[in-house]
């Protein structure tokens, strides 16, 4: 049980550091989220549009919100 209780810690630390690293990147384009996976959800939904920000940075961030969805979807479980 203990091994279950270390993976989970590490998906959180894992997601907390994509939403940090997520809400970074769109601070320096004037993008800012307040903390919290609840504001970056919003963030995403809304800002990470053609443009908001340079393309191939999109494409990254896009990325780095798939990868949020997969964080949330394991820790939840």
């Amino acid at each position: 049980m203990a091994a279950v209780h270390r993976v989970r810690e590490r998906l959180i630390a894992q997601r907390t550091q994509t939403i940090n690293m997520l809400r970074g990147q769109m601070a320096e384009f004037g993008v800012v989220a307040a903390k919290g996976s609840q504001h970056v959800k919003g963030l995403v939904a809304e800002r990470v549009a053609p443009e908001s920000v340079p393309e191939p940075l999109r494409q990254v961030l896009l990325g780095l919100v798939r990868l949020l969805g997969g964080c949330e979807n394991k820790s939840r479980r």
